[in-house]
């Protein structure tokens, strides 16, 4: 579960504002949140009318996914990063189950 989590998260950065692109911050099957539970874990509330399926609760795409301190480097089979979790990311992966 997560490193599904964690494959959602380092996609998340790369996402538009568009409402269908919402990764929602609670997976877990038939959880019911209010506000307080989604800012607990680091999530956005957004409670206005929506289509079917988008979360009301979802990641914000800023503060998840990874971050490239040392950039990218050339080598002889490709390119080469270290890749490191925002600690924001880490905030709400703790949070969850």
């Amino acid at each position: 579960m997560k490193i599904l989590v964690l494959l959602l998260l380092a996609c998340a950065g790369c996402l538009a504002e568009n409402i269908n692109n919402r990764l929602d911050c609670y997976l877990e099957i038939d959880m019911q949140v209010n506000e307080q539970q989604c800012k607990d874990r680091g999530c956005i509330w957004d409670s206005k009318p929506r289509p079917p399926g988008v979360p009301v609760c979802y990641l914000d795409p800023k503060q998840v996914g990874y971050k490239v301190p040392a950039g990218v480097k050339k080598t002889d089979t490709g390119l080469e990063a270290d890749l490191h979790l925002k600690d924001t990311a880490k905030r709400t992966l703790k949070s969850m189950p």
